[in-house]
């Protein structure tokens, strides 16, 4: 019948991009990933929301190390009824995660807290966790039974990519239990980008977490026609060696690019990692030392120099004066225009 042909097709497709998809990411992420772990999604950000509506009840908490991407108050509290827990990074340590902040999270949280939420890269401060960061983590998080999603769309996104280190390796390494206890996303939005498509996973090796996943996974469903271009792209070895090593010299030369207007107008930032953006520094060009200063600042910025970057606030930053400035969709006059335009506004404070 014409219902059996399609669901055979569509069986069809969808074995072909596990297996390219699963190839792809253990070619990114360094690690083995079994088709089986995987657990397709409309989108890397409904991928955590599923991972989080799994694991946590209405009120619990779950720990975020700050600044974080802004739509995860969106994505993680609209439907599940959790409440974010900040973890307080150090800007002074380019907001490196520290054991003592993860535990000085947990004892002053008021909610149960049953996760920890992890990016590497991380958006908006570029920076990877490093292998170290990961194993503090994950010792923290097996002492206190707490799981750990680590978002990493911006893996294939790393302007090192032999220094990216995955949480999924670092657990597989760790100790069984971390290894049930440590779930990865990972997304097409960023790396290639193909957000419009809306494709993401989760890698989960927990059978109970994965299969009430699997079951969240059948209300936003990645199409057949979607499964079928992708599992072509992803497996046509000679497109993806040539997009991957044009992505990476075209976002290393444009991170190279900002870094060198940014020093010539006296702009400090943090040296970026990874990503499409870069974490600005502007605490010193404030009228004060508040959020009402930053969003004066982000209004001049805006109104007198015309260009609108994300303040630090909406990533909840620790403190005030952090921005968030996209650099990876402009072309090079624009670019020179944006950071000229950045260096007049701030000449004047």
């Amino acid at each position: 019948s014409e219902m059996c042909i399609r669901d055979s097709a569509s069986s069809h497709a969808t074995g072909q991009f596990r297996t390219a998809l699963a190839g792809y990411l253990r070619n990114t992420l360094g690690c083995t990933v079994d088709e089986e772990h995987m657990v397709l999604a409309g989108g890397a950000g409904t991928a955590v929301e599923s991972l989080v509506f799994s694991v946590l009840d209405h009120g619990d908490g779950i720990m975020l190390p700050t600044p974080y991407y802004p739509g995860f108050t969106l994505d993680l509290l609209s439907r599940t009824g959790a409440q974010i827990v900040p973890v307080v990074r150090d800007s002074a340590k380019q907001f490196q995660l520290e054991r003592p902040h993860l535990e000085e999270s947990l004892a002053q949280s008021k909610s149960r807290v049953r996760a920890l939420l992890l990016t590497s890269p991380c958006n908006p401060t570029t920076q990877m966790l490093s292998e170290e960061s990961l194993t503090l983590a994950l010792d923290f998080a097996v002492q206190h039974d707490l799981h750990v999603i680590c978002d990493e769309v911006y893996a294939g996104s790393s302007l090192s990519p032999e220094k990216f280190v995955s949480a999924r390796r670092v657990a597989n390494a760790h100790s069984a239990e971390a290894s049930q206890l440590c779930h990865v996303v990972w997304g097409l939005a960023k790396d290639f980008p193909l957000a419009g498509l809306r494709v993401g996973c989760s890698i989960i090796s927990n059978p109970e977490l994965r299969s009430a996943v699997q079951v969240l996974s059948r209300f936003h469903g990645i199409s057949a026609d979607t499964m079928q271009l992708l599992a072509h792209m992803l497996s046509d070895q000679p497109f993806m060696q040539r997009f991957t090593a044009q992505n990476h010299e075209q976002l290393q030369g444009r991170h190279r690019q900002v870094a060198t207007k940014l020093d010539a107008s006296s702009i400090p930032y943090i040296p970026a990692q990874a990503g499409l953006f870069v974490w600005l520094d502007l605490r010193r060009f404030m009228m004060g030392n508040s959020w009402e200063a930053e969003h004066e600042l982000w209004h001049r910025i805006l109104h007198e120099g015309k260009v609108n970057i994300t303040r630090g606030q909406a990533c909840n930053a620790p403190e005030p004066g952090w921005f968030r400035m996209c650099i990876a969709h402009v072309d090079d006059a624009t670019l020179d225009t944006v950071v000229g335009r950045l260096d007049s506004v701030l000449s004047c404070e």
